[in-house]
């Protein structure tokens, strides 16, 4: 491989500019003097014996190899040194002059040998970036914790400007440098994501060995972390997964709701919100606005902001229920505490439609999942279970955020 690969590089490089004034074929041939003999054997000689050592220039690729950079060997191919796994680095078969090969001919411009590929942010140059690595990798491979190790690589990354340059290119690949390159290797547990690693990691589980210390209720006071997914870390596998799924509990199709009412009577609803879910997917939400019975209180409006105005014209429980009614009966309905239950029982009682329904109460299966919580309402579970923000006491977009707490639950 060695004379061929000399070879065609020597071609090519025949067809670059030569460096310095252009000589005419009278001097080069001057230059050049008489013929001599060189035969394809003495140039084997000559290149297939030279090599020199390239490592890979990635966060990953470790100290004692990246020192290695450059390092040169004589020697047949087969007697190259192995400096780390092969992704490390490789040894590279080193290009020789044309006076080295004995060739007096005129040298032409080489190619940056000093312009890199970095697989984490492209082009580098080598010069710059392997001393930037060598001092990340002696503070990585450092007898420091990590909180520490943090916060001396962010201090390299402001002592030079180039430095400073590769910091923000790699921020712009990772997210979040250098505190990714660490919780990264969370990622390698059981189907924990970027995102879970990232709560694990800024909740002071830096490694797999903390998480694998770690208590059960410890890992489940960390945000967006619910049993399912400890689970999953742990490396069991879940219950409801295996096929023994409580489908009376967590049926696989149902209608979270939410009510909202003018007054401090549950029969007042003047609004209610729903979400239908069918195996784990919302599918449909909507809102009715509801003619309360007994008008609108003050303090009531003050929660929710529906005033008589917004429902004078609304249709009062009775007319509305046709329309809703495959909602409320047709599917098991969750709704966060037994209030919502309370309200439909008495709007039932009160225009006697005896409404047949199955409820299950979404905050009391939250109180025997996750005990160590200090609360189960709805603005505490959504943060927990790290879902989007919602406008609370807006009938849909609670009755949403109900739907997505019973989602994560039966996980």
């Amino acid at each position: 491989m060695g004379f061929w690969s000399k070879f065609f590089r020597g071609v090519v490089l025949c067809f670059r500019k030569p460096t310095g004034k252009p000589k005419s074929v009278d001097e080069l041939i001057t230059d050049v003097g008489p013929p001599r003999s060189l035969s394809s054997q003495d140039l084997i000689e000559k290149t297939n014996d030279s090599f020199f050592f390239c490592a890979t220039l990635s966060l990953s690729t470790p100290l004692s190899v990246l020192k290695r950079h450059g390092e040169e060997h004589q020697g047949p191919e087969s007697m190259l040194p192995q400096y780390g796994t092969q992704a490390d680095g490789i040894w590279i078969t080193r290009t020789e002059t044309w006076k080295e090969l004995g060739i007096d001919i005129p040298e032409f411009d080489e190619v940056d040998d000093e312009e890199n590929y970095a697989p984490d942010i492209g082009e580098v140059k080598s010069e710059t970036y392997i001393p930037f690595l060598i001092e990340f990798r002696k503070i990585v491979e450092g007898d420091s914790d990590v909180e520490k190790k943090i916060r001396l690589i962010k201090t390299l990354c402001r002592s030079k400007s180039t430095y400073s340059g590769y910091a923000k290119r790699l921020r712009n690949h990772y997210g979040s440098f250098p505190d990714a390159f660490f919780y990264g290797s969370i990622m390698d547990l059981n189907d924990v994501g970027s995102k879970t690693a990232k709560a694990l990691f800024s909740a002071g589980f830096k490694s797999q060995k903390d998480i694998e210390n770690a208590t059960d209720k410890d890992l489940l006071g960390v945000s967006g972390i619910g049993k399912a997914t400890l689970l999953k870390i742990r490396g069991k596998k879940e219950a409801k997964r295996a096929g023994s799924v409580n489908k009376e509990l967590y049926p696989e199709v149902f209608v979270a709701i939410d009510f909202e009412t003018a007054n401090s009577k549950r029969v007042s609803a003047c609004s209610i919100g729903y979400a239908k879910v069918v195996c784990g997917e919302i599918v449909e939400t909507g809102e009715r606005l509801i003619n309360p019975v007994g008008g609108h209180a003050a303090f009531q409006t003050s929660i929710h902001g529906i005033t008589e105005e917004h429902t004078r014209s609304a249709a009062t429980f009775d007319d509305l229920y046709p329309e809703i009614s495959s909602l409320l009966t047709v599917h098991p309905i969750v709704g966060h505490s037994v209030f919502d239950k309370q309200v439909l029982n008495a709007l039932s009682a009160h225009y006697n439609l005896n409404i047949d329904f199955r409820y299950i109460d979404n905050c009391a299966i939250a109180k025997k999942e996750l005990p160590h919580l200090k609360n189960h309402k709805l603005k505490t579970l959504v943060k927990h279970f790290d879902l989007p923000a919602f406008k609370h006491h807006n009938a849909r977009e609670d009755a949403i955020a109900c739907a997505e707490i019973f989602i994560q639950l039966q996980q």
